[in-house]
């Protein structure tokens, strides 16, 4: 899966469908955990929540329609898009094909699907370390 990742990831960029937006890496060692800080200064400038609502004033899914330039791969419940606005390489968001608010906890499908995925990439052999977190709202 990194594989097909690595390849939309390229093609995305170089068609500009996805912002790269550079960081500075910071590494915090706290107890013997090691916490990787990114800074993405030109974020500072980022527009304000106002300017991303449809006409009827409600917040538009993010997710729906996708641009297909982000589409990875999909399984019957979710779909796998690079994030547009990546600050690290990547960057893989696996979203609902029906809208779910993320005030909802994820369900056995989300799980799964996160399990799948991860284990997919891992026998690419891809020399990278992965971690999965949940966006709530």
């Amino acid at each position: 899966m990194f594989h097909l990742t690595k390849k939309t990831f390229e093609s995305a960029k170089s068609n500009k469908s996805l912002i790269f937006t550079p960081t500075v890496l910071h590494i915090k060692e706290e107890d013997s955990v090691k916490f990787h800080i990114r800074l993405a200064v030109s974020l500072f400038k980022k527009p304000s929540d106002g300017l991303n609502r449809s006409l009827d004033g409600k917040k538009p899914n993010p997710f729906l329609p996708f641009d297909k330039n982000l589409f990875i791969a999909e399984n019957a419940h979710h779909n796998f898009l690079l994030n547009k606005f990546s600050i690290s390489p990547y960057h893989v968001l696996i979203t609902t094909k029906e809208f779910q608010s993320q005030l909802e906890n994820p369900d056995i499908n989300d799980f799964q699907t996160a399990w799948d995925f991860l284990s997919q990439s891992e026998t690419d052999s891809a020399v990278l370390n992965y971690m999965c977190f949940y966006n709530c709202g």
